[in-house]
């Protein structure tokens, strides 16, 4: 797998994620790895582990979606609200930057 694989697949999941992060099932807000199937989610979180180069921007989003799943007001020192537009809006430019 190489990183244009990766985030093909993986901003697929987000944006999905994404569409339904107002559902909150008891503590749990679906994140990417709802929308993947299971050997797809193996395959993808062994790459982050193994070989992505700079995992903030994922790292942000599991910040996000546990935030959202307690129903916390904020992501870090970011307003939840503002963490969302940020991420969609590190998803235009990833998929700018790698032709998707």
């Amino acid at each position: 797998m190489d990183e244009r694989f990766f985030f093909k697949v993986y901003l697929n999941a987000l944006e999905n994620a994404l569409k339904n992060d107002h559902h909150n099932y008891g503590y749990l807000v679906k994140s990417p790895d709802f929308y993947m199937d299971s050997e797809t989610m193996h395959e993808i979180d062994r790459f982050i582990e193994e070989a992505l180069p700079n995992r903030e921007f994922i790292d942000f989003v599991e910040e996000y979606f546990d935030a959202k799943s307690h129903n916390f007001p904020d992501v870090g020192k970011m307003d939840i609200d503002d963490a969302r537009k940020y991420i969609i809006d590190e998803i235009g430019k990833l998929k700018m930057k790698y032709a998707l």
